[in-house]
Order: C-alpha cells, then structure tokens, then sequence
C-alpha cells in the first residue's frame, strides 16, 4: 500500500482541538481532525487526511520530528482517508 500525499505546513497549532469528541494523553479527535501532541517533539494537527500543520518543539531534532510525521502522524492520515492502519513487529 502506498503512503498517502500529505502537505506538510510549519506553523502555529492551537493546544485544544474545538469540538473533540475524543482524547488522550497526546492526542485529541474530532471528525476529520485529529490533534498529536508529544511536547518534545511538535504539536501536529491532521486534517482530512491531507494536511498536517505542524508546530515543532524547541529543541526537538529534525530525526525525531520525521518520525512523528512517518509514524502517528501518517497512521492518523491513513485512517482519516478510511484506510486500515497496521503495523506489526516480532521477535525470533
């Protein structure tokens, strides 16, 4: 499966995500919208699974930003555009 298109744009991102229906300790949703927050990191807003506004952390590496966006953030993406977001690892 390819990995979805998603423009990236840096800037600021609100703390609190209007209308949440949903949260967690790092993340807050709302149809078509979803709200990651790993304060080291960046506060990232994904919006119908094409947009990610992302407001990096100070301090935070550009690795571990890249992270964020090719990990939680592209799962939120990929289930915003209806797809099933599976990943797996083992161990031998």
């Amino acid at each position: 499966m390819r990995a979805p298109d998603v423009e990236v744009v840096y800037r600021a991102v609100d703390a609190r995500l209007d209308k949440a229906a949903g949260a967690g300790p790092i993340h807050q949703a709302a149809p078509g919208r979803a709200l990651i927050d790993l304060p080291s990191v960046a506060r990232v807003l994904v919006e119908d699974g094409r947009r990610a506004t992302v407001q990096r952390a100070p301090g935070a590496s550009d690795e571990d930003v890249g992270w964020m966006l090719a990990g939680p953030v592209r799962v939120a993406a990929e289930l915003q555009r209806g797809a099933m977001a599976l990943r797996a690892s083992a161990v031998v």
